[in-house]
């Protein structure tokens, strides 16, 4: 059911959609007026970081110790 605070709600979101778009990129009105075009440049590319490590002990039946260490870091500048 659709109320008058349910329709207040929708139309907080969509104000507080529309003032986050004019800090930074640029709207273009469309020929649909169901829609528009938001453009905008990425400031920054980013860095990921993807520790793993195994360890494995069996210390009977012949004594087995495993140990396996795998770090990666991966640093993108910004993809245009």
């Amino acid at each position: 059911m659709v109320t008058r605070d349910t329709r207040s709600d929708v139309a907080q979101l969509l104000l507080d959609i529309r003032n986050s778009t004019a800090r930074t990129g640029g709207i273009t009105a469309l020929t649909d007026p169901n829609t528009e075009l938001f453009s905008f440049q990425n400031t920054g590319g980013q860095s990921r970081f993807f520790p793993t490590v195994r360890f494995d002990l069996n210390v009977t039946s012949k004594h087995k110790i495993e140990n396996v260490w795998n770090y990666q870091e991966i640093h993108r500048c910004v993809d245009f």
